[in-house]
């Protein structure tokens, strides 16, 4: 009895162990959701100016970019761009001078420049207060 108690510990240990490592929330998420407290959303937008915003909070799919405690754009990128959980260096390649869904991101590394990597931005939903 006891050779099939032993194992079961042990299995419902590491089971437990996963789903807390599931539900540990994201830093850079929680720091996008901080970012957005307070503001409303409107409706998405083709379409935003690089001269809009001043600072770029990334985190797992998602872009934030940042006009102020007042003003943000959320983009929910298409595809998975594996920098973006690591706050690697976000690079956007545009044909129109501004930033428009279906545009391709890259991620590159902070140290080394090695891409690590792209995407593609989607709609870019407006918040403000």
């Amino acid at each position: 009895m006891i050779r099939l108690a032993v194992p079961a510990i042990l299995l419902l240990a590491g089971l437990t162990a996963a789903d807390a490592a599931q539900h540990r929330p994201d830093p850079a998420m929680a720091k996008i959701e901080k970012q957005l407290k307070g503001l409303t959303p409107g409706a998405p937008l083709r379409c935003l100016r690089r001269d809009q915003a001043n600072q770029i909070l990334t985190a797992d799919g998602v872009i934030l970019y940042v006009a102020g405690k007042s003003r943000a754009w959320r983009n929910d990128v298409v595809g998975h761009c594996n920098g973006l959980a690591r706050g690697d260096v976000v690079v956007t390649r545009s044909i129109s001078g501004q930033l428009c869904d279906g545009d391709i991101v890259q991620t590159r590394a902070p140290t080394g420049g090695m891409f690590t990597g792209s995407c593609s931005l989607g709609k870019f939903t407006p918040y403000s207060k």
